[in-house]
Order: structure tokens, then C-alpha cells, then sequence
């Protein structure tokens, strides 16, 4: 005699599924912890939508709100500028601080 088996509904077994994505996902991913200054509207727009898409169906957080948004920028920026290829690796570090002014002559 078979033991009864309790069937997952439609929204547990989406959930079940985008869990297992995200494990996998995350799996995959080696994340770094990254640093840049942003407009403060900016921030608080961002914080804003985070909290209000951190629920179902999105389940977003800071991190993906970022990821998905540089991602999208990337593309864009790859299609317009590098006709859709990656940009090349950097010859050496990107230089850290405020860009110097250069000084007008005249």
C-alpha cells in the first residue's frame, strides 16, 4: 500500500521552483562586494523599490535590484557601443577617487 503523497498546489510548487533558481543561481554566481557613490534620490528611490517589490511575485532584494539593473545597462551599452560584444578586459585597474578637473586656458 502506497503512502498518500500531499500534492503541491500551483503557488507552493512556483515557489519550490524559483527557490531551487535561486539556489542555483547563487550556486553559480561568486558575488563581491562592490562600492559606488549614487545620487541620494537615487538611493531612496532604489531602497523604495526594493521594499515594495521584496514580496511575491518579485522577491527582490537590494543585490538583485542592482544586478538586473547594471545587467540591462550593460546590454544596452554592449548592443550601441560594441556592436554586441563584450567590452575587452581593462589593461590595468581602474584608477579609485574623483576624476581632476582640467583646468580651462584662457
Amino acid at each position: 500500500m502506497r503512502a498518500a503523497v500531499p500534492q503541491l498546489g500551483v503557488r507552493q510548487r512556483r515557489a519550490k521552483v524559483q527557490s531551487v533558481r535561486q539556489v542555483e543561481e547563487q550556486a553559480a554566481i561568486r558575488m563581491v562586494h562592490f562600492t559606488s557613490y549614487l545620487p541620494a534620490d537615487l538611493v531612496e528611490e532604489i531602497r523604495n523599490a526594493a521594499a515594495f517589490l521584496a514580496g511575491p511575485p518579485l522577491h527582490l532584494n537590494l543585490s538583485r535590484l542592482m544586478i538586473d539593473a547594471a545587467t540591462a545597462h550593460l546590454a544596452k551599452l554592449r548592443k550601441s557601443q560594441n556592436a554586441g560584444r563584450p567590452f575587452p578586459e581593462r589593461p590595468e585597474p581602474l584608477k579609485h577617487g574623483r576624476r581632476r578637473r582640467v583646468a580651462s586656458g584662457g
